[in-house]
C-alpha cells in the first residue's frame, strides 16, 4: 500500500471519529441536563414537606440512571480492559 493510500484511509478515519464524537458530545449535554433537574425536583419536594407521592418518581428516576450509570461505566472499563 503506498503512503498516499495510508493517509487518506488515516484522514478518513479522524473524520469518523470526530463526527462520533461530537454526537457522543451533544447527547451528553442533552441527557446531561436531566440528572441535575431529577436532583433538583428531589431537594425541592424533601426541603418543602412533600410526601413520597410527590418525590417518589423524582427518587425513583434517579436511582435507575444511578444503576444505569453504574453498569455503563462497568462495561467501559471492561471494554478498555479487552483492547
Amino acid at each position: 500500500m503506498n503512503p498516499m493510500q495510508t493517509t487518506s484511509k488515516m484522514l478518513a478515519l479522524e473524520a469518523a471519529e470526530s463526527t462520533t464524537l461530537r454526537v457522543e458530545l451533544s447527547c451528553a449535554r442533552l441527557v446531561g441536563g436531566f440528572p441535575i433537574s431529577l436532583a433538583s425536583a428531589l431537594i425541592a419536594h424533601l426541603l418543602v414537606g412533600d410526601g413520597p407521592r410527590a418525590w417518589g418518581w423524582a427518587a425513583a428516576t434517579s436511582v435507575l440512571w444511578g444503576v444505569f450509570f453504574f453498569f455503563w461505566r462497568r462495561r467501559q472499563s471492561t471494554q478498555e480492559g479487552d483492547r
